[in-house]
């Protein structure tokens, strides 16, 4: 109904930004032909109208299309141009969100040095801005790059940490990232069985979010 609205009336940024957000709906109900069209079209006119922040907007939406359809280079490169956009914006919350993605795409690619790069970035960001949020996503990341790092109880821990800090806030884990973590954590909880699993996921339950982000940076074993 709004992108209707925005039609008839002929606001060209606000339409850019419907066809994005009904792109992420679509992102999230795993509709990825379908996002794909939505995010271009809202991609197309924000270039069209030079609209830097919804350009970015759209590329790390397409980003994850992207991902979750199995081109991770391609993924990787929007949220690489995405970060650079927010970068020069000095918007760090979004840059955040950019090196979240960045921090996932590279797990899955195997290149943990520049996937603990990209984490140290954006917990650095999140901690100087204060989102909470952002830093609990970034957790899951962490988490992500242990397990890959063949650290299982740390990985498990971290994913735990994050599960129950996202419960005050009333933010749940985006529906087309639950996939990729619980895919990312399988060969933590292969390793440590469904006991070992439980205790450490459990033991990361009752931590403070300073607590794991240290965790989370800390080097050496678990």
């Amino acid at each position: 109904a709004s992108l209707a609205i925005c039609q008839q009336i002929g606001n060209r940024q606000e339409e850019a930004w419907v066809q994005t957000e009904l792109g992420c709906l679509e992102l999230a109900r795993h509709e990825y032909a379908s996002a794909r069209l939505s995010l271009t079209r809202g991609l197309s006119i924000s270039s069209e109208i030079d609209d830097r922040a919804g350009t970015a907007h759209s590329q790390l939406l397409l980003a994850r299309v992207a991902h979750h359809t199995g081109n991770n280079d391609e993924a990787t490169h929007l949220a690489r141009t995405s970060l650079d956009i927010y970068r020069a914006a000095n918007d760090s919350l979004a840059m955040n969100w950019a090196l979240h993605s960045l921090a996932h795409y590279a797990v899955d690619q195997g290149d943990l040095g520049q996937a603990r790069a990209a984490l140290e970035d954006g917990l650095s960001l999140a901690r100087e801005s204060g989102y909470r949020w952002g830093t609990i996503a970034l957790l899951e990341a962490a988490a992500a790059i242990a397990a890959a790092e063949e650290r299982p109880v740390r990985a498990l821990r971290l994913a735990g940490a994050a599960d129950a800090l996202r419960k005050p806030i009333g933010a749940p884990l985006p529906p087309d990232w639950t996939g990729d973590l619980e895919r990312q954590l399988a060969p933590a909880r292969e390793r440590l069985g469904s006991t070992g699993s439980a205790a450490a996921w459990n033991s990361g339950q009752s931590l403070s979010i300073d607590r794991a982000v240290r965790e989370a940076c800390a080097e050496g074993a678990e």
